[in-house]
């Protein structure tokens, strides 16, 4: 349950907040544990909304306030002339622990960013009421002089007295959600669209002209003038070269339109980016349409060394070169070099090979070939070629003492003559940034604390020293906790290419439409909160599916679940399962944040096609019960007409849910009753149901690949997955069917793959076979009556199940004395409180009938072990 709450602060303004609770707490009174988030600088409380979430998810007595921090998201603007500094953003965090009453009792604070560090103030100031503390990325202060830290405060003031003596602005051009996206996205490296989304939620309101506007106060921009996002690029020898982009913050914003210059820098032997910093900050700074992008070269500075026994040559050089011009896409337009040394003979090699890319060329200090005759060249190329194998020769290296920053600065004066202090410390430091508490500062601070720290820094930081900051959180406070965050990785883009006959519906590459599979693919798509139903799905599938032409049943859940399935079916325990289990995280699909959106789950269903090795795939919530015998041959049929099988699938009139189908056929862009007739008074329009179902990879991809040309980028998916796009673009109410069963009759290939259940049974006098049936979808429908009918329907199926191992050893047979065999039930039981519930009504049925079976006696320890792990503890 999320509770829009505001708080006025003593300044005048509010702070726009959200209070997050779960309903079943509130609705029993019970006592719950106080969180507190503070996002982090230009960022809204929505970023950290999908982890409080998950948090609240997995822990039902949380409770969580988020807040825009003044000047942010939907709260008010700081008066005129008041600095947004780190008092006032306590004043403010204590105005609202006050307001909530929570100093009170101990709660704890997550921060994230500049956010952790008004956390770790806080904590500080007021130890006794803190029970943990979340740092997530904190910054720490740079080793940069007190002069020009005083330099840094006197241009921000500055510039701040300046834009408040400016008129008010005036946005002249028109803002969309998709621009305003790309905007965010541009000043925050690596951010993917569903996150850029989430913040563009509470970072725009329309005015009274219903015009799109940001509502972050301006002012705000006087502390990033230039943006820094570290850009690394991959290589094709394997390594990675790190670099840094920097660009004028007013080049991001929604009124700029002029194109950016862009400049490449590249440094000198045996120095790195940072020699070049200075010089294109002052660039920067006096140009704001100048982009410069600065890398360190291989080998040179936090970049990769090149494999044991390649030179550093020129080519090479020139080929890295290249790379990070291809990766930047620069080389469609032109661009400027300057280059320092070494890397000045680099960019005039480079643009005199490219001489049609290159607008300009600096070079400062070029190195130029020495006049050596041929001879002496030939023994200075041979020497280095014998020292080179000498050197890779030797065991690796040992550093037995210890380099402090205060040596290495040293020896880096040394080896540079006339070289400054402020130089070497450029060169030495690689990179760091200024922000208000200095490392002495932060150590007094941690020493105050005394509530836990959990510190949590990503592996690939934007910022160097967020990296620092972790090793002095451990240094000064031994019972931090500091694990790392992984990258994930994701499908790329479908390969499409246009189809012949039907020309707006693309087919992917390459086609599967002239495969013949007379196999399925079973998929179970769940997350943590879920796995409390797993035990009894699973222990229905284990009575009743019939696992002869099962290919492979694969789990698909959030990366950070993975583990808690794993052990049921590691190495030791696969063995005993009657198919092939896989647990595939979810991440390989789509690229996101996992949020537990259903929309989320709507779009994995289709991707799916993507990674399953059969034609066709049964798709399965951990909510769908087996009641009945499931058998590959009554749900796949060989079709006489041609060698491709079809699946059944279960028919549900268009009316049932016609705002899903007039939102699908908008995304689609397909005209309405052009593929599925609308309805006209009472006519039954017959349509696909919803989970549980089974699809076809080529209808799935063939969606895919429609959505993929409408829509134009690999970010789409998440974008129609992230709810906060519904509106604009993607519509409120398109589901993964009605999207599948519009291709499939749009390219009139629906009945190629699929065959009417009802139809089949009436062909060869068979019940018809449902894929579900009688469901519980909410709490009105735990009726002891419902109960009575679920466990009947349980029992007649099991005692089926074991007439056909009994006579037939497990093929199918028909019971022909009722009209439908209903294959599955959907028990959600939602805002059921007591997942406990249903597992001790159907669970032990199941259980029992398992037991009776030598082939899955030796599953029964590890099915109650999964059940006292995910629903008894």
């Amino acid at each position: 349950m999320i509770t829009k709450l505001n708080i006025p602060c003593q300044w005048g303004g509010h702070l726009a907040g959200i209070l997050l609770k779960n309903q079943s707490t509130t609705a029993l009174g019970k006592t719950t544990k106080k969180f507190i988030g503070i996002h982090g600088w230009a960022d809204n409380l929505n970023s950290l909304l999908p982890l409080a979430e998950k948090m609240l998810d997995s822990h039902s007595d949380y409770e969580i306030y988020l807040y825009d921090q003044p000047g942010h998201g939907f709260s008010d603007h700081l008066p005129k002339g008041i600095e947004y500094s780190y008092g006032e953003n306590l004043r403010n965090l204590r105005t609202i622990i006050q307001t909530l009453a929570w100093n009170k009792e101990k709660f704890s604070i997550m921060g994230h960013c500049h956010g952790a560090h008004v956390a770790l103030a806080y904590a500080a100031a007021y130890p006794e009421e803190i029970a943990c503390l979340v740092a997530l990325d904190a910054l720490i202060g740079s080793e940069k002089s007190t002069n020009s830290f005083w330099k840094t405060v006197a241009s921000r003031i500055d510039k701040n007295i300046e834009h408040y003596n400016q008129p008010s602005k005036i946005h002249k051009k028109e803002l969309t959600y998709e621009k305003a996206i790309e905007i965010v996205k541009s000043t925050r490296n690596g951010i993917d669209d569903k996150s850029a989304a989430l913040l563009v939620e509470r970072s725009v309101q329309r005015d009274k002209h219903n015009q799109l506007y940001f509502t972050p106060d301006e002012v705000l921009r006087n502390r990033i003038s230039m943006i820094i996002t570290k850009f690394d690029i991959q290589c094709i020898w394997g390594g990675t070269l790190v670099g840094v982009l920097l660009k004028n913050d007013a080049t991001a914003n929604a009124d700029y339109d002029k194109k950016t210059i862009k400049i490449i820098g590249i440094h000198g032997w045996l120095d790195n980016l940072n020699s070049l910093l200075p010089l294109a900050t002052q660039l920067i700074e006096r140009h704001p349409n100048y982009e410069i992008y600065l890398y360190d070269r291989a080998g040179h500075g936090f970049s990769s060394h090149i494999p044991k026994g390649f030179e550093y040559s020129g080519t090479h050089n020139t080929q890295d070169l290249r790379t990070v011009i291809l990766s930047l896409g620069w080389n469609k337009e032109k661009f400027a070099i300057i280059g320092h040394s070494y890397g000045a003979s680099l960019g005039i090699v480079y643009a005199s090979t490219y001489p049609d890319e290159v607008i300009c060329d600096v070079a400062i200090d070029a190195v130029p070939r020495s006049e050596c005759s041929s001879e002496n060249y030939s023994q200075i190329y041979a020497s280095r070629i014998d020292d080179s194998i000498a050197f890779h020769s030797k065991p690796a290296r040992t550093f037995e003492a210890d380099l402090t920053f205060d040596k290495a600065l040293e020896l880096t004066k040394m080896t540079r003559t006339g070289i400054s202090d402020e130089a070497a410390r450029l060169l030495t430091e690689r990179l760091e940034a200024l922000v208000p508490l200095s490392e002495e500062q932060i150590k007094v601070v941690i020493q105050s604390l005394k509530a836990p720290i959990l510190f949590i820094r990503a592996n690939n930081p934007q910022w160097s020293y967020v990296l620092r900051a972790g090793e002095v959180f451990k240094k000064n406070y031994p019972r931090a906790h500091i694990p790392w965050l992984t990258n994930v990785h994701h499908v790329q883009p479908l390969e499409c290419i246009a189809d012949t006959n039907q020309p707006d519906w693309p087919r992917p590459v390459p086609s599967c439409d002239d495969k013949s599979d007379k196999n399925l693919t079973v998929v179970i798509v769940t997350a943590r909160p879920e796995f409390k139903r797993l035990p009894l799905t699973l222990v229905a599938l284990l009575s009743h599916l019939d696992s002869r032409r099962i290919t492979e049943v694969i789990f698909l859940v959030p990366p950070q679940d993975v583990h808690l399935l794993q052990p049921y079916f590691s190495s030791e325990q696969v063995k005993y399962w009657p198919w092939t289990v896989s647990v595939i995280s979810d991440d390989i699909l789509l690229k996101h944040i996992h949020t537990g959106s259903y929309r989320l789950q709507m779009m994995f269903k289709l991707v799916l096609a993507q990674i399953v090795k059969t034609e066709f795939y049964l798709i399965l919530d951990s909510d769908c019960v087996a009641l009945w015998p499931i058998h590959v041959e009554q749900l796949l049929y060989e079709n006489k007409n041609s060698s491709l099988y079809q699946s059944i699938y279960s028919i549900e009139d268009r009316a049932t849910q016609e705002k899903w189908w007039l939102e699908s056929e908008r995304l689609l862009q397909v005209k309405l009753e052009s593929c599925v007739p609308h309805n006209k008074s009472d006519t039954y329009i017959p349509t696909m149901g919803v989970t549980p179902s089974i699809l076809s990879r080529t209808i799935a991809l063939r969606a895919l690949c429609r959505l993929q040309k409408l829509y134009g980028d690999e970010f789409f998916l998440n974008k129609m997955a992230n709810w906060a796009l519904w509106r604009e673009r993607f519509g409120y109410m398109w589901t993964e069917y009605t999207l599948y069963f519009l291709t499939g009759s749009c390219t009139k290939i629906f009945d190629t793959y699929h065959i009417n259940n009802s139809a089949l049974s009436s062909s060869n006098s068979a019940p018809i076979l449902n894929l579900y049936g009688f469901n519980i979808w909410s709490q009105k429908d735990w009726t002891m009556e419902n109960q009575n009918k679920i466990i009947e329907t349980i029992n007649n199926g099991l005692r089926w199940r074991q007439k056909e191992i009994d006579e037939v050893h497990g093929q199918a047979i028909i019971d022909r004395s009722i009209s439908v065999h209903t294959l599955f039930s959907v028990l959600q039981g939602r805002y059921n409180p007591d997942f406990k519930f249903y597992h001790h009504y159907f669970y032990p049925l199941y259980m029992k009938y398992l037991q009776q079976q030598k082939q899955t006696d030796k599953l029964i320890p590890i099915l109650k072990n999964m059940t006292q792990k995910f629903v008894i503890d």
